[in-house]
């Protein structure tokens, strides 16, 4: 696990142009949901008094005050303006795996860095955005499944002498849920490297023997998701010391922590890149499936080379 960590790294250094084409492609959605959203609050605050103590630091109470004005409704615009920019990522995410399994994976390619990137982005799309869907099916299931058991499973284990009772059980209820979607979401990303790897064209099959790998893998395939984790933990520990003392009151101060800002998306991109090679380098260790074993047509090929006889011997049927 700590070699395919390591391999990883190695493999996000060696490829500081994807890391930038990927932090370029997180700018253009930051700014995409970021350049409505300054334009329309900046109409809608300059001429509030309350506004004047978010110049210094974000403030829940007073945005939350504002809210309360009709001719500002924050919330409504924020969230429209967020599913709009989550379609796009989604989208966009299956086209950007494609690319990254790509390039990891052609280093003897002669060709360009972008023709590498680009091709396989293409070539994988509609596949990997048929995984996409199949995982946030999966993980909008669990979360509706612990919205739907949060009362009937908390209310009681709340009701214990032990005052930290309903925190203790909401953390653990919580943790039980990020591991259910983490299951998914690491799903996904096996399906992905297998079908980069093996040519599969049947997604369900794909994405479930993907779950089924995670599942017999535990140890080693969310230790590869918490290392990277951790690697990101850090980094936002770090932004946030930066963000506790520095006062964006000026121009130049509100510039300088969106440097800084960028700084950590690079680095989160980079340990996002770091991870998909740790887990490609780590799924490379166990056999390639065999051309003919991939495809719906291949699997009934299969069922009926286990059940029919006269499949194997080449002979009709008789006719009884």
């Amino acid at each position: 696990m700590i070699i395919c960590i390591l391999k990883g790294l190695w493999a996000t250094v060696r490829r500081p142009g994807l890391v930038l084409l990927l932090w370029a492609w997180n700018l253009l959605l930051a700014l995409a949901g970021g350049i409505p959203a300054l334009v329309w609050f900046s109409g809608a605050l300059n001429t509030r008094v309350e506004a004047e103590s978010l110049l210094t630091q974000f403030n829940f109470g007073a945005f939350a005050d504002l809210s309360k004005y009709a001719e500002v409704a924050p919330f409504s615009f924020l969230w429209a303006s967020a599913a709009g920019v989550a379609l796009i990522a989604f989208v966009g995410s299956a086209f950007m795996n494609g690319g990254i399994l790509e390039a990891l994976g052609s280093e003897d390619d002669g060709r360009s860095f972008m023709h590498r990137f680009h091709r396989g982005g293409g070539h994988f799309f509609w596949r990997f955005v048929r995984l996409s869907a199949i995982a946030f099916t999966g993980v909008a299931i669990v979360i509706g499944i612990a919205a739907a058991l949060r009362g009937k499973v908390m209310t009681p284990l709340s009701d214990s002498e032990w005052e930290p009772a309903g925190m203790f059980w909401g953390f653990v209820m919580l943790l039980a849920t990020g591991l259910a979607a983490e299951w998914f979401l690491l799903a996904l990303d096996y399906a992905r490297i297998r079908v980069a790897r093996d040519g599969s064209r049947a997604m369900v099959p794909a994405y479930f023997g993907a779950m089924r790998f995670v599942a017999r893998r535990v140890v080693a395939t969310y230790g590869l998701a918490i290392l990277a984790l951790g690697f990101l933990g850090a980094l936002l520990a770090a932004y946030l010391a930066c963000e506790t003392v520095w006062t964006a009151s000026t121009w130049t101060a509100i510039l300088g922590l969106v440097g800084v800002q960028q700084v950590i998306v690079l680095g989160r991109t980079g340990l996002r890149v770091m991870q998909v090679a740790a887990e490609r380098e780590y799924f490379a260790t166990f056999p390639k499936a065999a051309p003919s074993d991939t495809g719906y047509f291949a699997s009934a090929a299969r069922w009926a080379r286990a059940k029919l006889p006269q499949w194997n011997a080449g002979k009709p049927s008789p006719v009884i």
